[in-house]
């Protein structure tokens, strides 16, 4: 008869216990997994470029682009980046009595193509829906709209040309997760890259001081992307 009653009291504890270990069970984790791995995004944002010391490089303005990125292991994924920007910059004349000063202004048809290694803080896992991020890479900028009207006011030596230079960037973004496709990106960063120094601006006559040939800059950008997840 003991037997038969431990039996039935330990059924009972069970059963009392069971609604516990269920609601114990059914509690939510604020991390999630990230099934996708691959990602396809639009991009829109600003950009804000230094002008340099004489003042000829490119004006801020509105940037797009889009994206094509990859999660390649738990905590890293690499981005293919393309953007463009329709920017304006002052063609300088530097012969005045005053030193350099603006004389007209001239458009800027910016390209940008740049690989990105990202750092996924909390792997392939979202926190309340997000993921933080670190990125870095390397790249090409360049101007499509090359020599104008404006800077033929200018004497050769003296024009300032774009060309297609080496750049970096770098910066941090949150990645927010909208369910199982579609997610967004909110981020902020920097490029960096070389003003190329027209060569007349180091003859003795015009009197500026040291002159560098070429002057490293930065561009603070700040964008919002749009993405579907595979």
């Amino acid at each position: 008869m003991r037997r038969i009653f431990r039996s039935i009291a330990s059924v009972a504890l069970l059963a009392a216990l069971a609604p516990g270990i269920a609601i114990a069970q059914e509690i939510d984790s604020p991390y999630r997994f990230v099934e996708t791995r691959r990602e396809a995004s639009l991009y829109a944002g600003y950009i804000g470029p230094a002008e340099g010391q004489f003042g000829f490089g490119p004006q801020g303005g509105p940037i797009f682009g889009a994206r094509f990125g990859v999660d390649i292991s738990n905590f890293f994924g690499l981005d293919a980046h393309v953007a463009f920007a329709s920017l304006e910059r002052d063609v300088i004349d530097p012969t005045g009595d005053d030193g350099p000063r603006a004389i007209s202004t001239a458009a800027v048809d910016q390209y940008q193509a740049e690989l990105r290694l990202r750092l996924q803080l909390t792997g392939r896992r979202s926190w309340h829906g997000l993921q933080p991020m670190l990125y870095g890479g390397i790249g090409i900028r360049g101007d499509l709209a090359g020599t104008q009207l404006g800077d033929l006011a200018v004497a050769e030596q003296y024009r300032y040309e774009t060309g297609t230079q080496f750049s970096a960037n770098g910066g941090a973004l949150v990645r927010v997760i909208l369910g199982d496709r579609w997610s967004a990106r909110v981020e902020a960063g920097a490029l960096l890259y070389q003003l190329s120094t027209p060569g007349g601006y180091s003859e003795p006559e015009l009197d500026l001081g040291p002159v560098g040939q070429d002057e490293w800059v930065t561009a603070p950008t700040f964008g919002f992307s749009l993405g579907y997840r595979f």
